[in-house]
């Protein structure tokens, strides 16, 4: 069996869940993870993937901060 990878377009995810506005203040909130309510539909459908809230917050911060 081989394996299978998921590529995971974290600026599509970012820009689909959050409004530039959102954007802009979560890249500045380091309570973020806990903070943000990651029900949305985006999130849900990445569940199995550990860490994704962490992983698209540290993009966030990154990308958005400016």
């Amino acid at each position: 069996m081989s394996e299978q990878f998921v590529e995971i377009d974290l600026k599509q995810v970012a820009e689909t869940a959050f409004t530039e506005k959102e954007l802009k203040k979560l890249a500045t909130d380091t309570n973020a993870v806990q903070n943000v309510d990651w029900t949305s539909s985006v999130i849900e459908a990445l569940e199995e993937v550990h860490w994704v809230e962490t992983l698209l917050m540290d993009y966030i911060k990154a990308n958005y901060s400016k």
